[in-house]
């Protein structure tokens, strides 16, 4: 991104004209643009792939700073932006709080959560904005601070040329949704059943606090695991914990081992809980589908003690439980943390299933069309809405909790 920023911004200087005829020097090794008062402008990338830069950022005191095409920005390099506006010369000079302008395309991430969901809720229109709170400026006098958003089109930019416009009107209906109509739920059609807003409001941004009772932590969790049942699938375990998606996992094996893939993937999943506290006891809150290799897995399960629950997937049942999972994300009965490994390919999984109403009896699509649309079978989406159905069946005959330790209150 900070190659094509810089290349995309700095060429603008007229042909054959001079940096010593303009009031800045460009110093292309530095990535950054030097003022004649002074005055710079870095140029960093924001990728977590590689976390050079971000380690320099986090390291640079800025006055201000700008994120362009900041959907494809990870919200941790965001928040290591932020955190270090208003510390450059400028606003300790002049006493002023810095400031952080993000420029993006309708994206479903923490943009839409913390911007276009608050601005769509205060009506819309072309520009809202909103307190967040207080920060403090230099002279340790507490300020308001704002966010505002701004919604343009492709028509209020005036360097756009019309054949860019209509490239834009002949793109594919989702992007020409997102790019040309600037619509933020672009990806759904009328029988999504995970519908960008319920997504949206689902996203949690920090684990809530471990519920206590009598100053003990309560345990308070269930894992599904969906097994591989093809070669191209992949073994996945999900972890809810107090409501919340909170952490996933591919359970792997290595196909030229001795040891079967089934005991293979005990051992890990047995890992898996035991690092979530998890012990025998609370076996029965882990949910493994028992088609295919799920039996062999579910055995090794017993062999090791873990009296685990065993589930049995059809295509009734799972259109039931699929629908309770959209349904609990909607209510706030469950959300999903933001941090999770295979956050990205949760999202696209879910929106890849739709619904439609036989009477007043909502069927999902069956998994062959999800998979068909996916070039791959649902197997994240799975293993959490095995997760869901072990937890909503223990609220609903008692769930199996324990306290686990005890904490100062």
């Amino acid at each position: 991104m900070k190659q094509t920023l810089k290349r995309e911004g700095l060429n603008e200087r007229k042909p054959g004209q001079k940096d010593d005829k303009w009031d800045y020097r460009i110093n292309d090794f530095g990535g950054e643009i030097l003022f004649k008062n002074g005055s710079r402008i870095h140029f960093l990338g924001l990728d977590l792939r590689g976390d050079e830069d971000l380690q320099r950022l986090g390291s640079t005191n800025i006055d201000d700073a700008y994120i362009d095409e900041a959907g494809e920005v990870a919200f941790e390099a965001y928040q290591i932006a932020k955190s270090r506006i208003g510390r450059g010369p400028a606003s300790i000079m002049y006493k002023r709080p810095g400031k952080i302008l993000l420029s993006c395309n309708p994206s479903q991430n923490f943009l839409r959560e913390q911007f276009y969901d608050p601005y769509e809720n205060l009506g819309g229109g072309e520009f809202q904005e909103w307190k967040i709170g207080q920060t403090v400026d230099e002279q340790g006098k507490k300020i308001d601070a704002y966010r505002c958003f701004l919604r343009l089109t492709c028509y209020d930019n005036p360097f756009l040329p019309d054949s860019y416009i209509e490239n834009l009107k002949s793109l594919e209906p989702k992007q020409r949704k997102r790019l040309y109509e600037g619509d933020w739920n672009y990806s759904d059609d009328s029988d999504s059943l995970f519908t960008s807003d319920i997504l949206s409001k689902s996203i949690i941004y920090e684990l809530p606090e471990p519920k206590t009772e009598n100053g003990q932590i309560v345990f308070n969790k269930f894992i599904g695991v969906d097994v591989a049942d093809s070669g191209g699938d992949a073994t996945i375990a999900t972890l809810i914990d107090n409501g919340v998606i909170a952490d996933q996992i591919e359970l792997k094996a290595d196909k030229n081992s001795d040891v079967p893939i089934a005991r293979q993937y005990a051992d890990k999943l047995e890992t898996f809980a035991s690092k979530h506290r998890f012990t025998k006891n609370e076996a029965r809150n882990i949910a493994i589908e028992k088609n295919g290799v799920g039996v062999g897995l579910v055995s090794q399960m017993q062999i090791k003690g873990w009296r685990i629950t065993e589930y049995l997937a059809t295509g009734k049942n799972r259109s039931s439980y699929i629908y309770k999972l959209s349904r609990d994300l909607d209510d706030g009965h469950l959300k999903i943390y933001y941090k999770i490994p295979l956050y990205e390919e949760l999202r696209r999984e879910l929106q890849a299933h739709k619904v439609n109403y036989d009477g007043q009896e909502p069927k999902v699509c069956p998994k062959a069309e999800v998979r068909a649309l996916l070039s791959r079978s649902p197997d994240i989406s799975d293993s959490c809405y095995i997760a869901n159905y072990i937890r909503s069946i223990s609220d609903e005959h008692g769930s199996h909790i324990r306290k686990i330790r005890s904490v100062s209150l």
